[in-house]
């Protein structure tokens, strides 16, 4: 320390203690993880689980909370951090194991550049553009589903015209009177036959009441998977086909068979998504690891149970 000035040896002093702090705090937070998973009788995988579909929803609302008041209140955003440099279960793209995380979907999601989305302070629906050219004769479709999968409510909305760089307020989407608890919101946006967004939001009737996300059956869903070596990696396409109810929130993972540890990193197309009933989702994914085919295992985990 000799060679630090007292003015630099003061600093350092206060950055160890905010570093000492922080890990004191930290150490806290996952004592009292540790004592709800206790008390609750919860099972680490669903209490991860839930941390996830958290992660999604808020990096999503992130994105779509600039959007709605793009030019009004902001011009731009900035995440800061992507990463964190040990074990958390939110605030990070992906881990330090290298297994990307919901919140990079949610922000993928939440920033289409062709974007439907649902204002859940005015239960409203908006359209959003963030490209240079406008788009009309587009078509919204907002659906409500019960968590058994029946459809509750319905409506349309054509020829809608969206200015470049811009958002725009279409119609209003009221909670559904013969629900109690948790539903769930589809929003698409279409281009004739062409999707251009397809936005799920899990709602609720009662205040902080999802319960009924807890409830849901298993869907059941049909699901194929094919796995490829290549010469240097491997790639795996999934093919999920819903039955009658919605799988919901889908996390696809990949796995040395033998030693049970998952296998990381893997690039998807998309992971923890939502497939409606009569429905069908592909997603595609590679990885590289030396090791032979049969001892990989690819696993499709939904929100209510295991494939």
């Amino acid at each position: 320390m000799k060679c630090f000035s007292e003015k630099e040896r003061s600093k350092i002093r206060i950055f160890v203690r905010f570093v000492f702090f922080f890990e004191l705090f930290y150490f806290e937070i996952k004592l009292l993880i540790f004592a709800f998973l206790i008390l609750t009788h919860l099972p680490i995988e669903k209490f991860c689980c839930i941390a996830q579909l958290l992660n999604f929803e808020q990096y999503r609302a992130l994105m779509e909370g600039w959007a709605s008041n793009m030019w009004n209140w902001y011009t731009g955003m900035l995440i800061w951090k992507i990463q964190n440099p040990w074990t958390a279960l939110r605030g990070q793209m992906y881990d330090c194991y290298l297994d990307v995380n919901a919140c990079y979907y949610g922000t993928r999601t939440g920033g289409e550049p062709l974007h439907v989305q649902y204002n859940c302070a005015t239960r409203q629906v908006e359209v959003v553009n963030t490209t240079v050219s406008g788009k009309d004769k587009c078509t919204v479709r907002a659906r409500i589903y019960g968590t058994d999968g029946r459809i509750i409510h319905e409506q349309e909305h054509k020829d809608v015209v969206i200015a470049a760089n811009s958002s725009k307020t279409l119609f209003a989407v009221e909670q559904p009177s013969q629900i109690l608890g948790a539903y769930f919101l589809r929003l698409e946006l279409t281009d004739g036959s062409e999707p251009l967004s397809d936005n799920v939001y899990w709602l609720t009737t009662q205040p902080k009441d999802y319960s009924g996300l807890k409830q849901m059956a298993p869907s059941q869903a049909d699901i194929s998977i094919k796995l490829e070596k290549g010469n240097t990696d491997y790639s795996a396409i999934v093919y999920i086909k819903a039955k009658d109810k919605i799988s919901f929130f889908n996390r696809v993972s990949v796995f040395n068979k033998k030693t049970g540890e998952r296998i990381l990193p893997v690039f998807y197309s998309d992971n923890y998504f939502t497939v409606f009933p009569n429905e069908e989702k592909t997603v595609t994914l590679t990885f590289a690891i030396n090791l032979p085919q049969e001892d990989i295992v690819v696993v499709v985990r939904e929100w209510n149970g295991k494939q």
